[in-house]
């Protein structure tokens, strides 16, 4: 019965080193594979290319901001003329109102 039980192990210890053998197989086949498509000098260039995109794609965003930034200067100012108007409008409302007050007092 101890015989069957190692044979069992030693089987099964087998198995195990025959999976990690495929397994690393595998990965060695697949790196390899991988490294067949694309060289160094293929990644360089690509990294340099989004490099390239990445800096355009700064000037452009800084230009737009402060597009941006003065655009939102001319609306503050204006923004600002409008509210005081707003008050001027508000005071000449108030002022009306009095003097219609007044006058329909006069009238009775």
């Amino acid at each position: 019965m101890a015989t069957w039980s190692n044979e069992e192990s030693s089987t099964e210890s087998e198995e195990a080193n025959l999976c990690l053998m495929a397994i690393q197989e595998d990965e060695v086949s697949s790196n390899s594979s991988f490294s067949n498509f694309y060289t160094f000098d293929e990644f360089q260039d690509a990294y340099d290319d989004l490099i390239l995109e990445f800096k355009a794609s700064i000037s452009k965003n800084k230009k737009l901001l402060l597009k941006l930034k003065f655009e939102n200067e001319v609306l503050s100012k204006a923004n600002i003329e409008l509210e005081a108007k707003c008050v001027d409008y508000k005071n000449e409302i108030l002022n009306l109102k009095i003097c219609f007050k007044k006058f329909k007092k006069k009238r009775i």
